[in-house]
């Protein structure tokens, strides 16, 4: 895990000094961190069209699956969906003639999200050079903002080099999740589950007896050797079944807050529709042309950030960080044709005055 979170919890249970608390605290400031993604998430869509952002963030509110494992996991999933949000918010923002200082500080900003979680790596990347191509900002200040990102993260990158005897980034653990990824059944959490050294009597000895950089460097190449191995239409198929767990919800859905009886499959819906609509959302944008920022960042977060989770785990959490955006997008997605439709009820209001005045 990256550094921020574990560090976040210990000083947790420094200042609670007793484990109940510290976990009761956890809990109380995950909440709090879900409550206010309404901040970020507001100023997103109200930058989009007016009053946009109190339906955004009433939706985010009132979302019954969304936000959920502020109260499950001992995770960074609430936090680190805040910082994100935050992140996307302040990528929006940026002009072309911003002092180099505000750059600086937005890469800081960009490299510690990066340290409480590296997930968004790649997706974060890729919008801001295509934002950076459509806005026509400075290459000098971008380069300014992604030396200040090295910088910050640069300190863990050459610990984790120098523990496993190699270089490595933020997180070491990819070759693991892979392998967890290849050889359980993306409709079944449980299979994943069975493999870890927590819940597994072999793998806990077998992760003993190496030592966890061993361990998960047996385990990593293990990976890499299964992937090479597995005829290309298996690894193809498996792919494509988990693309479609990540956007329709693995068993976890059933489990989560009180149990819905015979409509189980309404909470399977609910999620299904936040991805669909974030869908029909982008491709609004696309046919439109009325915001191209949000649209590339649209298609960079949508797009790239659950590559990885197509051939690893694909929990619902997972997914969670960009269930913000997703309900900007699924809003978004239906106002110009909302805007439509009071235009020609306007229009035809107008006609009738006309006709009968």
């Amino acid at each position: 895990m990256a550094p921020i979170y574990p560090s976040y919890l210990s000083s947790l249970l420094y200042v609670a000094h007793n484990p109940q608390r510290a976990a009761a605290m956890a809990v109380g400031l995950n909440v709090l961190w879900s409550v206010l993604v309404c901040l970020p998430l507001w100023a997103i869509a109200e930058s989009h069209r007016p009053r946009f952002g109190y339906i955004a963030a009433g939706f985010w509110a009132l979302a019954p699956l969304s936000g959920y494992s502020e109260v499950v996991y001992f995770w960074d999933t609430s936090l680190y969906t805040l910082t994100l949000v935050l992140l996307m918010w302040a990528t929006l923002k940026l002009r072309a003639d911003l002092p180099a200082r505000v750059w600086a500080g937005y890469g800081v900003f960009a490299g510690l999200t990066l340290l409480l979680d590296p997930a968004h790596s790649l997706a974060w990347t890729v919008a801001l050079a295509a934002l950076t191509f459509v806005r026509r900002f400075r290459w000098r200040c971008v380069a300014v903002a992604l030396a200040a990102t090295v910088v910050t993260i640069a300190p863990w990158c050459v610990r984790n080099s120098m523990v496993l005897h190699r270089p490595a980034y933020i997180r070491g653990h990819v070759g693991y999740e892979l392998l967890r990824g290849l050889t359980s059944d993306p409709f079944d959490r449980g299979t994943a589950f069975a493999s870890n050294p927590g819940r597994n009597e072999a793998e806990l000895s077998s992760f003993k007896e190496l030592g966890e950089t061993a361990y998960m460097r047996a385990r990593g190449a293990e990976a890499w050797g299964l992937l090479l191995r597995r005829p290309f239409g298996a690894v193809v198929r498996q792919t494509m079944r988990r693309i479609f767990v990540y956007w329709t919800g693995t068993s976890e859905i059933r489990y989560l807050y009180k149990p819905a009886g015979r409509f189980v499959w309404l909470k399977y819906l609910c999620y299904t529709l936040v991805g669909a609509f974030a869908l029909f959302g982008t491709f609004t944008l696309a046919w439109f042309k009325r915001d191209v920022r949000l649209l590339t960042l649209a298609v960079a977060f949508l797009g790239v950030f659950p590559l990885p989770y197509y051939v690893a785990l694909s929990d619902p959490r997972y997914r969670a960080p960009i269930e913000p955006l997703c309900y900007i997008l699924a809003i978004v997605g239906f106002a110009p044709y909302i805007a439509s439709r009071a235009e020609n009820r306007l229009a035809s209001n107008r006609e009738s005055q006309f006709e009968y005045g």
